[in-house]
């Protein structure tokens, strides 16, 4: 592993194929069903973990496989960022991380989320027009992609200063688990000055939706 490889995350949720592009020298680990879901674009995973409870399929002789127990304490995609962590890896893009069957595997994977910037590494979850990051305390961000359509903005926390700048609608406040002001703002058109976010004191999630 060099220090740009990515370590790649496919869980069961909704998967973009078209922006599951690993480098070579990247890592993928398919989380239980995620696997249905590199199986269909004919990529096998480096790693293969999971409880099996959701994966169907017969798993390959000779892969490199860990099997969960089923009553454990995390969830397969949080044991498989662990491992990520333990390998050096601190660049992750947690696939088919959102949407889904189940409502309660997205919020458990927006912990991942969470748990991997406090571990010092940056991390995405993708679903299907959709992307969700974490700005780190005292942290500044800047949206150096041209993405289109809306981004919103929650707090994890009871109370967290932000500001926004280059976006359609500025702003310089403080926000909480209750706030919706940050909801539905827009990026700006191609060509502007790139925008930037900045969180102060606490974490903040950010949601890219329609890009």
């Amino acid at each position: 592993m060099n220090g740009r490889s990515v370590c790649h995350l496919v869980g069961g949720g909704d998967f973009d194929a078209a922006r599951f592009r690993p480098a070579k020298g990247d890592y993928v680990i398919a989380c239980d069903s995620g696997r249905a879901h590199l199986e269909k674009i004919g990529r096998a995973p480096d790693l293969t973990v999971g409880d099996f409870d959701s994966y169907g399929g017969a798993l390959p002789s000779g892969e490199c496989v860990t099997v969960l127990p089923r009553e454990k304490d995390e969830t397969d995609m949080e044991y498989a960022a662990k491992i990520g962590l333990e390998r050096g890896y601190r660049v992750f893009v947690l696939h088919g991380a959102l949407g889904g069957k189940r409502l309660s595997h997205t919020l458990g994977n927006l912990s991942v989320l969470l748990l991997l910037k406090r571990s010092g590494a940056a991390a995405r979850a993708l679903g299907k027009g959709v992307a969700v990051g974490v700005i780190g305390h005292d942290e500044t961000l800047c949206f150096e992609e041209d993405f289109t359509g809306y981004i919103s903005f929650f707090s994890p926390s009871p109370s967290c200063r932000l500001s926004l700048d280059g976006f359609k609608y500025p702003f310089d406040g403080v926000i909480d688990q209750t706030a919706t002001r940050t909801v539905s703002n827009e990026f700006p058109p191609p060509g502007a000055p790139r925008p930037r976010a900045s969180a102060h004191g606490e974490e903040v999630f950010y949601v890219i939706e329609e890009y």
